[in-house]
């Protein structure tokens, strides 16, 4: 009786382990993040890969072909271990710096917005 509650416990016990993970790696995904290399990768290559990734999926519209290619080309190289080692931090600091003008961009237009009301 002891050994089939105990039993059940630790399958419990997994199977929440299982679903947390699960949620978790949805999660990453969902973000534009892969849980192999999450812990992995520097943090401004991690920063610059989720602005990278919002600019794309949120604000492509305001983005000219030359930020479209830098965005496109980081995302495809920070998937790829030798690829990402060749990244140079100059690179991460333009995605950045990108995603920060992009960002003033749409405070703006909020800001006139809601002055006009």
């Amino acid at each position: 009786m002891v050994f089939n509650g105990f039993l059940l416990f630790c399958i419990n016990n997994y199977m929440n382990e299982y679903k947390s993970d699960k949620q978790t790696a949805d999660w990453l995904k969902e973000n534009g993040w892969d849980e192999k290399t999450f812990t992995v990768i520097e943090l401004p290559f991690l920063q610059a890969q989720q602005v990278a990734y919002c600019l794309m999926k949120y604000n492509a519209a305001l983005l000219n072909e030359e930020q479209t290619d830098l965005l496109t080309n980081y995302l495809r190289d920070i998937k790829h271990k030798a690829k990402r080692h060749k990244i140079t931090k100059k690179t991460v600091y333009r995605v950045l710096n990108l995603g920060s003008k992009i960002n003033r961009q749409l405070f703006k237009a909020h800001k006139a917005i809601k002055n006009s009301r």
